[in-house]
């Protein structure tokens, strides 16, 4: 019993060792010379982004409404409107595959720009001509992928950009670093088992308590007793990962799933849940055999 509480004490303190890490973004802006050419712009790249496979996500409504409702009343400023503003000039693309987002902005109104655009250390100064302003983010350590690298090249270069505007690096995409990359991988595999681990024996110590006398002390065959408890651990009690924040994630027993039946939980979070159920049906079989023993 101690050694188990070894290791949840030391899963626990090294859950604390997750990684977190900014994305930095790469910022262009396609410049025109008048307001009205802006919507040939917005075409443009909506026709150059819909054939990368990015999604269209419009503006960002759910963001929109929190901060509306937020601002409604007697105390809102002059930051929550322009805030709001924003929101509403900016449209979002999402490629899953590149694992790239581009927001777009309409600078087309040059005070709206001015007001935006009071950006630190960019690598030119920023003009007072109409632009649609993109931001693109790659959601990975170590700066762009290669893939992402390969898809600014062809943003920077594709005839149906730079026939509608002049392009403007404001920022350019932070470089790979392939270190910084693997340095985060290791560190979150570890930190995630370590959840996993505390997660399941916390939870399997409280699922053995509740059970044990329970089934052993049944007048049913020893295998059905194992197959009991083992259905019965792997089906309530097997971790599964919830999200913590944009990029982190953390563990609880798989009966808190029950709310997400019907969503694309289970899909987008596959590649987890198959390992998660096989490891927890090897241990809850481990334990099944130690707690009932044959004769």
């Amino acid at each position: 019993m101690h050694r188990i509480i070894f290791v949840l004490a030391l899963s626990f303190c090294l859950m604390s060792c997750v990684q977190s890490y900014t994305v930095p973004r790469a910022t262009i802006h396609l410049q025109v010379l008048e307001n009205s050419n802006i919507e040939s712009v917005k075409h443009a790249l909506d026709k150059f982004l819909v054939k990368k496979q990015f999604i269209n996500n419009g503006i960002d409504e759910h963001i929109l409404s929190v901060f509306t409702r937020i601002s409604n009343g007697q105390n809102q400023n002059q930051f929550q409107i322009d805030h709001i503003e924003k929101i509403k000039k900016t449209i979002s693309y999402k490629n899953e595959s590149l694992d790239v987002r581009v927001q777009s902005v309409d600078f087309s109104n040059l005070d709206f720009k001015k007001k935006h655009t009071q950006y630190e250390y960019s690598e030119i100064t920023i003009s007072d001509k109409p632009a649609l302003e993109l931001n693109i983010y790659n959601s990975r350590p170590g700066g762009f992928s290669t893939e992402a690298f390969d898809f600014y090249s062809e943003l920077m270069t594709s005839t149906e950009i730079t026939d509608t505007s002049d392009i403007i690096v404001i920022y350019s995409p932070p470089k790979t670093n392939q270190k910084e990359f693997y340095t985060f991988k290791v560190l979150n595999i570890l930190s995630l088992s370590m959840w996993w681990i505390g997660c399941f024996l916390l939870f399997a110590l409280i699922f053995m308590a509740a059970t044990k006398r329970v089934i052993k002390g049944s007048n049913l065959a020893n295998n059905t007793k194992k197959g009991l408890f083992i259905i019965g651990g792997v089906t309530l009690f097997t971790p599964f990962p919830f999200p913590l924040s944009m990029f982190g994630i953390f563990f609880l027993p798989s009966l808190f799933a029950v709310s997400e039946i019907g969503s694309d939980y289970f899909w987008k979070l596959q590649p987890i849940i198959i390992p998660s159920y096989f490891f927890s049906l090897l241990l809850f079989f481990f334990i099944a055999r130690k707690i009932f023993k044959d004769g």
